[in-house]
């Protein structure tokens, strides 16, 4: 589930998930986008109307994009419909994802609550499961910790093999679910929609957070969760990342720097590392017109 920001709470938005294995199913929603939504199966338990959901679409080629979308009719026994605030960028997705070759597979639409998919094979399921499960210990936030360790060199082969083995929902499903092992491999997956699975981590620890803030692989999405995080956006050593990261955008970068002291603002100022808008910004502080 995700969790979006309201008026000082938290709102649950859960996640919708949307498997289309060929191009059949994928045609099928060009009329629908035209008149700016998507029509699939309903999946159990089914939503109400108007619900918010967060959308998460899986092509044939295993690429993958997630949208706000909600609930505009549930059809018993037909599908249900599902609305944007803009479907402009749906609509060139989907366009992209049919040009591409290949998806000759019929199969309809698959529509699954996150989560809720069929576990993986036993084959590959004990150290998935165990990574599920395994405990945490307390995070204190000290900021001169050290950096998250690796996964044991035990686990680590086979449970990279078996994240790489499955589907883009279970690996969405286990970065937000799994343990240190589990994060700390899918923060190096090639698709950028799992990091925002691993911030909703509820053990994910104030290292991992930093190590994200400053990664060059990170998504601007990513970064502007960090960014807009009641207590990470709090943390030097986050704040410092984040506003060195040329990925993290460029507005939230400038907000941050009122987070930092006349020091750290100074290094910001005379680096040449920095995002020249970044730069810019440190300057004007130190040195007020």
């Amino acid at each position: 589930m995700g969790r979006v920001a309201g008026d000082g709470r938290d709102e649950v938005v859960r996640t919708l998930s949307v498997r289309f294995r060929g191009r059949p199913a994928l045609q099928e929603q060009r009329g629908h986008l035209q008149r700016g939504c998507l029509f699939v199966p309903v999946p159990e338990p089914a939503p109400e109307t108007l619900q918010d959901v967060r959308l998460l679409v899986e092509a044939p080629s295993g690429e993958t994009a997630v949208w706000p979308a909600r609930v505009l009719q549930v059809y018993a026994g037909a599908g249900m419909a599902l609305g944007f605030d803009d479907p402009e960028p749906v609509r060139a997705r989907f366009e992209a994802w049919l040009a591409a070759p290949g998806g000759a597979d019929e199969t309809p639409a698959e529509v699954a609550w996150s989560g809720e998919s069929p576990p993986a094979p036993r084959s590959t399921a004990p150290a998935v499961e165990a990574a599920t499960r395994a405990e945490e210990p307390p995070d204190d936030g000290a900021s001169n910790a050290e950096p998250a360790a690796a996964p044991d060199a035990a686990m680590a082969g086979p449970l990279a093999d078996q994240i790489r083995a499955m589907s883009a929902q279970q690996r969405m499903h286990l970065a937000a679910h799994g343990d240190r092992a589990a994060r700390l491999l899918l923060a190096r997956d090639p698709n950028k929609t799992i990091q925002s699975f691993l911030l909703q981590n509820p053990h994910i620890t104030i290292e991992e957070v930093r190590y994200l803030a400053g990664s060059r692989q990170a998504s601007p999405d990513a970064l502007q969760i960090i960014a807009g995080h009641r207590e990470w956006s709090q943390n030097p050593g986050v704040v410092a990342a984040l506003v060195r990261n040329p990925k993290t955008p460029l507005g939230s970068a400038v907000r941050l720097l009122d987070r930092l002291g006349e020091p750290e603002l100074r290094r910001l100022a005379k680096s040449n590392d920095v995002p020249r808008g970044v730069q810019l910004a440190a300057r004007k502080k130190v040195n007020p017109a």
